[in-house]
């Protein structure tokens, strides 16, 4: 399909990485807010397989996931790290904290050039974080993203701006 929102930022495209590959299973780390819910709409429109995980119990009524699973992406059971070693790109819509510690924790069991990225909108703590694990996972592409518009805009993505910060394009 033709998608309105395209993940296929200026990314690493490396031989024998998730990046090599069409984007093609994505994991939303607080599936059941608003920037969650969207994202579940607009990806699996586009054919992208999207599963939600959320420390709250249910996804939103509108939410398009093809599973959901309320679990701490901070302290990861099996089935949390068996979405995550499948998924191309994670999405964290979680507050800072949660965000770096999701990502300290779930980063080591990515796949080789797969993304993890954010849609915080204060960019400092973030990105000092990213700067500071680059190394630690040269393996995983670091993206910090914002939609630049309230989530429950009717218009979805059409014509919104976003604002990009690439740290490191992975392997």
């Amino acid at each position: 399909g033709q998608g309105v929102f395209t993940l296929s930022l200026p990314l690493k495209r490396a031989a024998g990485t998730m990046a090599e590959d069409k984007i093609t299973s994505v994991l939303i780390l607080g599936a059941s807010g608003g920037f969650g819910t969207l994202f579940s709409q607009v990806l699996a429109k586009d054919g992208v397989q999207v599963r939600g995980i959320s420390r709250k119990g249910t996804p939103r009524a509108d939410a398009t996931f093809s599973d959901y699973l309320s679990a701490d992406p901070c302290n990861p059971n099996e089935e949390v790290l068996e979405r995550v070693r499948n998924a191309s790109v994670i999405i964290a819509c979680v507050p800072p904290g949660p965000c770096i510690k999701a990502l300290e924790a779930l980063a080591p069991h990515m796949a080789a050039g797969a993304l993890f990225t954010d849609v915080l909108s204060v960019k400092t703590q973030i990105c000092e974080a990213y700067m500071g694990l680059k190394d630690k996972f040269p393996h995983v592409q670091l993206m910090s993203l914002h939609p630049m518009f309230a989530p429950a805009d009717p218009a979805g993505w059409r014509g919104k701006n976003n604002a990009g910060n690439g740290i490191t394009g992975g392997p």
